[in-house]
């Protein structure tokens, strides 16, 4: 159903249109929070490092820019935020598994490859890995890889 009535007088706004300017109206000031974060995730600042907080904040930026999108029936012709794929991600992190977290985060963020080192490393740590490492244990190799890819990005 569409917001805009052409058969109403000129000036008015049906229902459904009140409504989404009323939640959106609610919306706002988090929006406003939400959208300079993620344009700062996105370049506009340097983080040296984004840990955890940081992760779950973007995730929900997303996801509550996303829902101004719909409020207002933004054409969905680009997927812009992918809030709900945010939420789903932290539902399946909230089990253990982060890879997909860290894979999605690559993908917005462009950065180095680190899903995979943290798959391999998550199912090392719980003993599922399928693949026989040629010397030391996996994990232990896991985490030096990704050390040598934060050095090589100039963090900590």
């Amino acid at each position: 159903m569409s917001a805009v009535n052409f058969e109403m007088p000129t000036g008015e706004i049906n229902e459904l249109a009140r409504q989404k300017l009323a939640a959106f109206e609610g919306l706002t000031h988090e929006f406003g929070r939400c959208f300079l974060f993620v344009q700062d995730m996105h370049g506009q600042h340097r983080f040296p490092a984004i840990p955890i907080d940081l992760t779950v904040r973007y995730l929900h930026a997303l996801w509550v820019c996303e829902l101004k999108d719909r409020l207002l029936c933004v054409p969905k012709t680009i997927q812009r935020y992918e809030g709900a794929k945010a939420l789903a991600l932290m539902r399946q992190w909230q089990t253990g598994e982060s890879a997909g977290v860290v894979r999605f985060l690559q993908v917005k963020l462009d950065s180095l490859p680190f899903a995979d080192l943290t798959q391999r490393r998550w199912q090392a740590s719980a003993g599922r890995t399928a693949r026989a490492w040629p010397r030391g244990d996996a994990e232990s190799q896991l985490q030096s890889q990704r050390r040598i890819g934060r050095c090589l990005r100039g963090g900590p």
